[in-house]
């Protein structure tokens, strides 16, 4: 949910042919998920907001440029757009310039299907090196750029270790000669992409200080007011009580002295009878 609209993203890794389908239900499940969060007792008419969904294409296939489904009722037709988003044509500028930095780590995959043909191809190795420098790059000058947080980027930088780790332990020979430069690069921290991943989250770390700080003060300030607010309400009700007790004890007092006259009555009265008797 951004800004209160609703989007559902599907990542599928390869085509499948049953993908419209299961959006679909997706679809039709985010509708029943609204309709049971409103109270529609004695409503006539209601507003529901569809999500927007999107289809992130992983590898190379067949998949269209977008789906389209079309809902009919009553003669009447809403049709809906699912856009697909191919990353094999996507490239690093494409992604960072087009609101889509957060999918640039998984560019990497492209070179799956490559070394999964030719795993000890030292030119593919290569471009693969030379493409996991342009993706940090391209993330670190976003970064710096203040387009994306210190979270993000930190988030970011899981993600292309994580590709890069998996590809190579998966898809690279042993004997490929540029799979040594590329363990050379994840594990020395003074290689340029990995220690400008390491500023970069020591910068985020920074930049989110004064935002923790703002926040620590504002919850500080507002325990303080609830705190002032409870004790006010406190003082309001032991006030409230001992008005109730002072009442009380008026009330009480009232009735003492009530009973006191009366048993003074009944005594005079009594004399007067006796005084009576004797006459």
């Amino acid at each position: 949910s951004i800004n209160g609209d609703k989007f559902l993203l599907e990542v599928q890794t390869q085509h499948d042919k049953t993908i419209l389908f299961r959006l679909v239900e997706y679809k039709l499940h985010g509708l029943l998920q609204s309709l049971a969060n409103k109270n529609l007792d004695n409503q006539h008419e209601i507003t529901i907001h569809l999500p927007q969904e999107i289809l992130i294409q992983v590898e190379k296939s067949t998949a269209p440029a977008e789906y389209t489904v079309k809902y009919v009722a009553n003669n009447q037709e809403i049709i809906q757009k699912i856009p697909v988003i191919k990353l094999w044509e996507q490239d690093v500028q494409s992604l960072a310039s087009g609101g889509k930095a957060l999918l640039l780590p998984f560019l990497l995959n492209k070179f799956k299907q490559e070394f999964a043909k030719k795993p000890s191809d030292e030119q593919i190795g290569r471009r693969f090196i030379d493409e996991i420098k342009t993706i940090a790059a391209k993330i670190y000058q976003l970064f710096q750029e203040e387009k994306i947080s210190g979270k993000a980027a930190a988030q970011m930088q899981q993600a292309h270790k994580a590709m890069i780790l998996g590809i190579k332990n998966e898809y690279i020979a042993k004997d490929n000669p540029a799979r040594e430069e590329l363990e050379n690069m994840l594990n020395v921290s003074q290689e340029p992409f990995i220690s400008a991943w390491d500023q970069a989250i020591e910068q985020g770390k920074d930049m989110m200080r004064p935002t923790i700080e703002a926040m620590q003060q504002a919850m500080q300030k507002k325990l303080q007011k609830e705190q002032q607010t409870m004790q006010k309400k406190l003082q309001k009700e032991q006030q409230a009580r001992q008005k109730e007790q002072q009442a009380m004890q008026e009330k009480l007092q009232k009735e003492q002295q009530t009973m006191q006259t009366m048993q003074a009555e009944i005594a005079r009265l009594k004399a007067q009878l006796a005084q009576t008797q004797k006459e």
